[in-house]
């Protein structure tokens, strides 16, 4: 909800991308302070964050900052709650309806801004605020919705990638008696995006 709130009165639904982006831009600014080398950057994150390091490889193909990507368990076309489909800013609502912040779109954010993240995060660690998803949002700006097209017309930088998956990935979102349904998940939602992104990349 703080990354991607699909709130209404938002312009901006992808704050969780820039603030990745910022993130890479202090770093780039600073890493020679920690004995780093500024021009040997390489970005690197795992499950939903292999998501958004290749979401970042798309969204900035000119300035990528960094000299490689690495991506474990994940990629553009990682497809657990991968992207927001909820124009109607219908989760962002029930967040704020729980906090007694129903109202007009811009109250809803007003509101929640006066409520500690704790709380917000608390929430959404209980079983009504659970079910509630909030994701990368499609605007054609730095979330796309046609990925395989942009790999084919080269709109992504030119670094090199590199991807893979942790063995057992899906166990996470199964019960240890499972095993059937998570070893399915982890081959289709975690290990399948590999070789197709690799082949695009060819």
């Amino acid at each position: 909800v703080f990354g991607f709130p699909a709130s209404r009165a938002l312009d901006e639904q992808n704050l969780g991308i820039l603030d990745q982006r910022a993130g890479i831009e202090w770093v780039q600014k600073n890493i020679a302070q920690f004995g780093g080398n500024p021009e040997q950057m390489i970005l690197w994150g795992q499950s939903a964050g292999a998501g958004s390091v290749d979401i970042q490889n798309f969204a900035y193909p000119d300035d990528p900052i960094v000299q490689g990507f690495a991506a474990n368990s994940g990629s553009v076309f990682l497809t657990i709650h991968s992207r927001s489909t909820d124009t109607a800013g219908t989760n962002f609502s029930s967040v704020a309806s729980y906090f007694g912040c129903s109202g007009s779109a811009q109250h809803e954010l007003n509101c929640l801004r006066k409520v500690p993240a704790s709380n917000i995060t608390a929430y959404l660690g209980t079983t009504d605020g659970s079910d509630l998803t909030f994701a990368p949002f499609i605007d054609d700006r730095l979330v796309f919705n046609n990925y395989t097209e942009r790999y084919l017309g080269k709109h992504l930088s030119n670094k090199p990638a590199m991807f893979g998956s942790n063995l057992d990935e899906g166990t996470l979102w199964y019960d240890a008696t499972d095993s059937a349904g998570a070893k399915a998940m982890t081959l289709s939602t975690f290990e399948c995006p590999v070789p197709y992104s690799t082949a695009l990349r060819e």
